[in-house]
Protein backbone atom coordinates (compact mmCIF):
# COMPACT_ATOMS: atom_id res chain seq x y z
CA UNK A 1 0.00 0.00 0.00
CA UNK A 2 1.59 3.37 -0.76
CA UNK A 3 1.38 6.17 0.92
CA UNK A 4 -1.55 8.17 -0.58
CA UNK A 5 -3.62 5.05 -0.22
CA UNK A 6 -2.47 4.84 3.29
CA UNK A 7 -3.53 8.35 3.84
CA UNK A 8 -6.64 7.98 1.71
CA UNK A 9 -8.23 5.61 4.74
CA UNK A 10 -7.70 7.40 7.74
CA UNK A 11 -10.32 9.62 8.74
CA UNK A 12 -10.32 13.16 10.08
CA UNK A 13 -12.48 14.50 12.60
CA UNK A 14 -13.42 18.35 12.81
CA UNK A 15 -14.06 20.06 16.38
CA UNK A 16 -16.39 22.86 15.89
CA UNK A 17 -17.68 24.82 18.44
CA UNK A 18 -18.25 27.89 19.74
CA UNK A 19 -15.27 29.96 20.92
CA UNK A 20 -14.56 29.55 24.99
CA UNK A 21 -16.33 26.29 24.85
CA UNK A 22 -13.70 23.39 25.93
CA UNK A 23 -12.18 22.98 22.24
CA UNK A 24 -8.82 23.25 23.12
CA UNK A 25 -9.28 21.01 26.31
CA UNK A 26 -11.05 18.04 23.54
CA UNK A 27 -7.96 19.09 21.07
CA UNK A 28 -5.39 18.20 24.29
CA UNK A 29 -7.22 15.01 25.02
CA UNK A 30 -7.65 13.72 22.21
CA UNK A 31 -3.64 15.02 20.87
CA UNK A 32 -2.40 12.84 24.00
CA UNK A 33 -3.80 9.79 22.18
CA UNK A 34 -0.65 8.15 20.35
CA UNK A 35 -2.62 7.05 17.23
CA UNK A 36 -4.42 10.38 17.06
CA UNK A 37 -2.86 13.63 15.55
CA UNK A 38 -5.09 16.76 16.62
CA UNK A 39 -2.85 20.50 15.78
CA UNK A 40 -3.30 23.12 17.07
CA UNK A 41 -5.91 25.38 15.20
CA UNK A 42 -5.19 26.67 12.16
CA UNK A 43 -7.27 27.93 8.83
CA UNK A 44 -5.29 25.85 6.68
CA UNK A 45 -7.13 24.02 5.11
CA UNK A 46 -9.75 26.60 4.36
CA UNK A 47 -7.13 29.07 3.53
CA UNK A 48 -5.92 27.23 0.86
CA UNK A 49 -8.83 25.14 -0.34
CA UNK A 50 -10.06 27.89 -3.05
CA UNK A 51 -6.79 27.42 -4.97
CA UNK A 52 -5.94 23.90 -4.42
CA UNK A 53 -8.75 21.94 -3.93
CA UNK A 54 -9.85 20.77 -7.72
CA UNK A 55 -5.68 20.39 -8.11
CA UNK A 56 -5.28 17.02 -9.91
CA UNK A 57 -1.39 17.62 -10.99
CA UNK A 58 1.09 18.02 -8.34
CA UNK A 59 4.24 18.91 -10.33
CA UNK A 60 7.42 19.63 -7.79
CA UNK A 61 6.71 23.86 -8.75
CA UNK A 62 2.94 23.59 -7.83
CA UNK A 63 3.95 21.59 -4.35
CA UNK A 64 6.48 24.87 -4.31
CA UNK A 65 3.68 27.15 -4.56
CA UNK A 66 1.36 25.36 -2.11
CA UNK A 67 3.98 25.35 0.79
CA UNK A 68 4.77 29.19 0.05
CA UNK A 69 1.02 29.76 0.21
CA UNK A 70 0.91 27.76 3.46
CA UNK A 71 3.11 29.50 4.97
CA UNK A 72 1.18 32.38 4.36
CA UNK A 73 -1.11 31.50 7.21
CA UNK A 74 0.14 32.94 10.19
CA UNK A 75 -1.08 30.90 12.94
CA UNK A 76 0.92 27.92 10.73
CA UNK A 77 3.57 29.59 10.51
CA UNK A 78 4.37 30.66 13.48
CA UNK A 79 2.83 28.04 15.80
CA UNK A 80 2.92 24.70 14.07
CA UNK A 81 6.93 24.40 13.64
CA UNK A 82 6.69 22.27 10.64
CA UNK A 83 10.18 21.56 8.75
CA UNK A 84 9.41 23.05 5.44
CA UNK A 85 12.16 20.77 3.73
CA UNK A 86 10.90 17.64 4.78
CA UNK A 87 7.36 18.58 4.26
CA UNK A 88 8.10 19.93 0.74
CA UNK A 89 9.79 15.99 0.44
CA UNK A 90 7.12 14.12 1.84
CA UNK A 91 4.63 15.90 -0.80
CA UNK A 92 7.07 15.47 -3.96
CA UNK A 93 6.62 11.86 -2.84
CA UNK A 94 3.56 11.51 -2.33
CA UNK A 95 2.87 13.15 -5.79
CA UNK A 96 4.22 10.29 -7.47
CA UNK A 97 1.36 8.17 -6.22
CA UNK A 98 -1.69 10.36 -6.97
CA UNK A 99 -1.74 13.42 -4.90
CA UNK A 100 -4.95 15.68 -4.10
CA UNK A 101 -5.84 18.28 -1.80
CA UNK A 102 -7.08 16.09 1.38
CA UNK A 103 -4.33 13.84 0.95
CA UNK A 104 -1.96 17.06 1.18
CA UNK A 105 -3.44 18.61 3.87
CA UNK A 106 -3.02 14.95 5.86
CA UNK A 107 0.84 15.27 5.02
CA UNK A 108 0.70 18.63 6.34
CA UNK A 109 -1.49 17.69 9.85
CA UNK A 110 1.09 14.77 9.84
CA UNK A 111 3.81 16.83 10.04
CA UNK A 112 3.10 18.42 13.24
CA UNK A 113 5.35 17.98 15.75
CA UNK A 114 2.73 17.14 18.43
CA UNK A 115 3.99 17.79 22.65
CA UNK A 116 3.27 13.77 22.69
CA UNK A 117 4.33 10.74 21.11
CA UNK A 118 2.76 9.69 18.54
CA UNK A 119 2.86 6.16 16.56
CA UNK A 120 1.19 4.69 13.70
CA UNK A 121 -1.81 7.35 13.59
CA UNK A 122 -5.39 6.26 13.03
CA UNK A 123 -7.00 9.68 13.17
CA UNK A 124 -5.86 12.89 12.28
CA UNK A 125 -7.81 16.15 13.57
CA UNK A 126 -8.53 19.71 13.22
CA UNK A 127 -9.89 22.00 15.61
CA UNK A 128 -11.28 25.70 15.36
CA UNK A 129 -14.13 27.16 17.44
Amino acid sequence: MTLVEKLRSVPCVFIVAKGRSGTTLMQTILDRNENVILPIESRLILHLKRKYLAEKIWTPSKIDEFVSDLYKDKKFAQYWAVNKDDLVDKLRQAAKDGLDFATACKLIYLSYPSPFPKSDICLIGDKNP
